[in-house]
Parts: C-alpha cells; structure tokens; sequence
C-alpha cells in the first residue's frame, strides 16, 4: 500500500502549517506500514487466512477502497471485497460461500460497542456457526 502522498502532504501542511511536515510524515508512515507488512509476512509464509471485512452488519456490506490492501498488508487474502472498488453489499450465502477463516467487523462509524449490540444478528443469520471463522 501506498498513502496517496500528494494529498496527504496538503493535508499535512494545512494543519501543521508547514511544508516540511507535509513532505515528511507521507514518507516516514510509509515506512511504518512496510515495516509491518514485512511482520505480517513471516506470520502468514505458509498460509494466507481468508478474511472478509465487513463495513455493515445489517444488510452487510464487503469493505472495498483500500481495505482490502490493508488485509493483505495484514497478511490475509480478502475474500471478497476488492482493492480501488466500491464496497459493496453481499449476501449472507456469499459470506457463506467464501467461508472466511477470519470476519472482521469494520462498522463505518461505530465504535465497539455499537458494533457488540448487531453481533446477535451475526449469530441468528443461517449457516453462521458452520463458518470456518466461527468455529475457529
């Protein structure tokens, strides 16, 4: 992944109010995030897990944009949601079909809390204890 350093330099000089903040930080947080791509790879060299990342429970939504860049840098293969696309909604029978080692919940907008209270709509939704991310 690469941090879209044009604008985010701009960004960078408008609240910090200095150019070489602007120019800086981009190249030192690109930095940070090889660094801990290259850890996630010697966790995962024998086997990507497969993961969905939901942005919304209810109906769900597959994450796009530039998640599922971050689930690779993580060390997962997104099993549905695809890099520079618009996320999506699915069906829970895709979520079902593709049987994600790992579901991770990314609700645009909602802390952890918040997500906790639609866990019970996960766990009411068919075939969600055959899951291999659910058995795991």
């Amino acid at each position: 992944m690469h941090l879209r350093c044009q604008c985010f330099e701009e960004q960078t000089e408008i609240v910090t109010n200095r150019q070489t903040q602007g120019e800086q930080l981009p190249a030192k947080l690109n930095q940070r995030v090889r660094a801990i791509a290259s850890r996630c790879e010697k966790f995962t060299a024998s086997r990507r897990p497969s993961v969905v990342l939901l942005e919304w429970i209810d109906p769900p939504f597959s994450a796009g944009h530039w998640n599922p860049e971050l689930v690779r840098l993580a060390g997962g293969d997104d099993a549905i949601g695809v890099a520079g696309q618009h996320s999506v909604g699915v069906t829970w029978d895709q979520i079902v079909a593709a049987d994600p080692d790992v579901i991770v919940l990314a609700c645009c907008g909602f802390d952890v809390d918040r997500i906790q209270q639609d866990i019970p709509i996960l766990e009411s939704s068919a075939n969600w204890n055959s899951l291999s991310a659910v058995i795991n």
